[in-house]
């Protein structure tokens, strides 16, 4: 009898596991459009900080942050 459960867990398991090895491949992965939008996006949301609380504020310091993580991840 705990030999035929084994089976089934791994007949189970083993395509769960397939899937959220695709999904975290798939999630590490961004399309060159849409690095141009997120890297855009991240300007922006710079610009408007410094304009709002100045050039060395926490929130400028804070999206010049996220503008670089939003470049490394596009390779950039």
């Amino acid at each position: 009898m705990s030999h035929e459960v084994n089976r089934w867990k791994n007949i189970l398991l083993v395509p769960a596991l397939g899937a959220m090895l695709l999904a975290g491949g798939a999630a590490g992965t961004w399309s060159c459009d849409n690095c141009d939008q997120r890297i855009h996006k991240a300007e922006e949301n710079l610009r408007k900080a410094v304009e709002r609380h100045g050039e060395h504020s926490r929130e400028a310091e804070n999206r010049r942050h996220e503008l670089e993580e939003t470049r490394r991840r596009c390779g950039r």
